[in-house]
């Protein structure tokens, strides 16, 4: 008997395994690395203060509230709560958040590649998704942030909405389908294969519906960005020939994703920010007052930040081009609606898009589409007999450009090492009291000492008074990291400082940090 010969490993498997592979590197790091520590160590706060105080996630908690209840008005704590849930599991450890977004992400990156050969082609979706995964995606997906894990269900809610359709569009005709560039695609495309043949999936339609409903709603409640991702549904709505009672159930479908939204963000956040509020919405105006002098830099997160690559924005522009010429009014005016979405989000954020680059994550899988879509047609008209190895070439050099401009999150710069010691300075502190770092706004240090309390910045600890009021709140410990550039004078500031009121004792010092208690003249600790 004949052994059967193998079947080859298919090329979304072969990159899925190399970008798991890339993306480990240092999987284990504390969240320490330079870039947006801030937003990874609210995250992170909140997951330890759900797993230590086991709160309900109807109550989001931080650490830099000082002597307030910390609960603050935040998105929905999806992410957190897992993360909470690992801590359960196997104990404490600053990592899980990473590994668990870098799951979800690579599981919406299987749902954009499934999604994008039904309705393009296998080499566009293929070349879409190597993009996707070398773009700010491939950071971004390790990071204790929700942003790729938002969108990734919002990809997945997506795919269960094509899945829902494909069976049901029994009456649409096959040109509305006809893809320019997949000329097999009538023979190949589920949607239009069931459209002359039975469908067998009738029965699963009510679990699609579920699917799209479900993850659609964790991906606006997670991230509100994530509504851009409903624009492909309300586009079909609008222009897809399809049955009224289908484009009824998207409708519906539509607004039970909306109703949970609205019921945390315009009715219980309002609540929690009586606590204390982190974040401030703007209005359309006040948006762009305020986006205005940042024009320049927002136009760059598309350009460079977007895919890390020059070479792939040259292949972004061919493939507009060919979307343009290529593809049906519908679907122009469908993608032209989606961009204008994402500008109104832009304006609404006011300076925030420009100086926060993951702030364009929502909108890099529609650009990873056309990039493929560039690349495709680019080795079409070059090769009249399109051979594999000229695809594999360009998706090798935008790749490596793109990971290189990004290694650097993979690693923790030996200068940022020093700041682990603050899990030993902590350990010192007593758990309930609260503690004043001159971190500036940044809540790192309060999360790694594993204490409450509050982060000012250096000049404040020298103003009259200043210390004195947030004893009388609960203060009674200050940390001062040395290594701060404005912290020359602090040293000085305290000691003039120095009353018959109250006294300042050093309990800890080293070249990088100071730990001080405050107590009272009259009851020294």
């Amino acid at each position: 008997m004949e052994n059967s010969p193998r079947k080859p490993i298919p090329a979304l498997a072969i990159l899925l395994i190399i970008y798991t592979l890339l993306s480990l590197i240092g999987i284990t790091n504390p969240p320490v690395e330079i870039g947006h520590n801030w937003r990874q160590t609210v995250t992170a706060m909140m997951a330890r203060n759900f797993y230590t105080h086991n709160t309900t996630f109807l109550y989001p908690e931080v650490d830099m509230t000082g002597n307030k209840s910390g609960i603050i008005g935040a998105e929905f704590p999806l992410f957190p709560q897992l993360i909470a849930y690992a801590d359960q599991l196997f104990g404490f450890q600053h990592w899980y958040g990473r590994l668990i977004n870098l799951i979800i992400s690579i599981f919406g990156a299987i749902a954009f590649y499934t999604s994008t050969k039904q309705l393009f082609s296998k080499k566009i979706a293929f070349n879409a998704t190597a993009i996707l995964l070398c773009s700010i995606w491939f950071s971004f997906a390790r990071k204790i942030m929700p942003d790729t894990f938002s969108i990734s269900f919002a990809l997945i809610g997506n795919y269960f909405l094509l899945q829902w359709l494909s069976p049901n569009l029994q009456q649409v005709k096959t040109t509305e389908f006809k893809s320019p560039f997949n000329p097999n695609y009538p023979a190949s495309n589920p949607i239009v294969e069931s459209i002359n043949t039975p469908s067998k999936k009738l029965s699963l339609a009510p679990f699609h519906i579920l699917g799209f409903i479900f993850f659609s709603s964790l991906a606006i409640l997670t991230k509100l960005p994530a509504l851009l991702w409903l624009t492909p549904a309300a586009c079909f709505v609008m222009y897809g020939n399809a049955p009224r009672k289908i484009k009824f159930s998207i409708i519906i479908a539509s607004i039970l994703i909306i109703i949970p939204v609205i019921l945390w963000y315009y009715i219980w956040v309002p609540e929690l920010n009586k606590h204390f509020q982190l974040f401030y919405p703007k209005s359309i105006l006040e948006g762009w007052v305020e986006f205005l002098p940042f024009w320049k830099m927002a136009l760059e997160r598309f350009y460079f930040t977007a895919l890390y690559s020059f070479v792939a924005l040259i292949f972004l522009i061919l493939g507009i081009y060919f979307f343009i010429k290529k593809q049906s009014f519908k679907r122009n005016i469908s993608l032209f609606i989606t961009l204008l979405v994402f500008v109104v989000f832009i304006i609404k954020t006011g300076s925030v898009f420009p100086q926060h680059n993951y702030y364009v994550i929502p909108f890099v899988p529609i650009m990873a589409i056309v990039t493929g879509i560039g690349i495709t047609e680019f080795i079409q008209q070059i090769s009249k007999k399109e051979k594999p190895i000229f695809k594999y070439i360009i998706l090798i050099i935008i790749g490596t450009e793109a990971i290189l401009n990004q290694q650097h999150e993979l690693f923790i710069k030996p200068s940022e090492l020093y700041k682990l010691q603050l899990e030993k300075i902590g350990k010192s502190i007593p758990k309930n009291n609260l503690v004043i770092s001159n971190s500036g706004i940044n809540p790192q240090e309060i999360y790694l000492l594993n204490r409450r309390g509050w982060v000012v910045f250096s000049n404040q600890l020298c103003k009259p008074q200043f210390i004195d009021s947030l004893y009388h709140c609960g203060a009674k410990y200050i940390l001062i990291n040395k290594n701060l550039q404005e912290n020359s004078d602090v040293e000085s500031c305290l000691n003039n400082q120095q009353n018959t009121a109250y006294h300042y004792i050093q309990k800890y010092e080293s070249k990088d940090y100071r730990l001080i208690a405050i107590s009272s003249s009259q009851s020294p600790n």
